[in-house]
């Protein structure tokens, strides 16, 4: 996999242009965030926005810019594992998009893949839905077939203190 920002490029050709949609990672400084145990890795987040609203993001929880933040070992080792599945998602020939699925969805992230895939057509929203379990994903594919706006929730992912290792 390459740098983040040529993987970037190609997410932002995935979503349906109608949901304004924009897949973000930031990769945080040792010198901002420090654990002892696992300083050869980096602390890092993944986030999704809508606009300027941010609709799913791991961890949800994180920030730079806040000393309070508690981010612990299992916390610094989150978004790292999400960065590769979007890249294996955008690999996948077109055809396959639809049926594959992985052991971990990359707490729903898969899901929201495919909610918002341009590919994926109209005909298959009705077994897509039936498929997804990330609250987000579900909205999303309502957007694409109803026209609604998300509504106001929180947003999905998963919070810093609850992050494990799926492996």
């Amino acid at each position: 996999m390459g740098p983040w920002s040529k993987l970037e490029r190609r997410l932002r050709d995935l979503p349906d242009p109608t949901l304004d949609l924009r897949f973000r990672f930031t990769s945080y400084r040792r010198e901002v965030i420090e654990t002892p145990e696992f300083c050869a890795e980096t602390a890092c987040k993944l986030w999704i926005t809508q606009g300027r609203r941010t609709i799913w993001a791991v961890p949800r929880d994180r920030s730079a810019r806040r000393p309070d933040d508690a981010i612990d070992s299992v916390g610094r080792r989150s978004a790292g594992w999400l960065v590769e599945i979007a890249a294996e998602y955008i690999d996948l020939p077109r055809e396959r998009r639809f049926e594959w699925s992985r052991e971990w969805e990359g707490w729903g992230l898969i899901d929201i893949l495919k909610a918002c895939d341009r590919t994926i057509g109209r005909r298959r929203w009705p077994m897509l839905r039936e498929r997804l379990r990330e609250p987000v994903a579900v909205a999303l594919l309502d957007m694409r077939e109803h026209g609604h706006p998300l509504p106001r929730f929180m947003p999905g992912g998963r919070d810093c203190m609850l992050l494990h290792d799926p492996n």
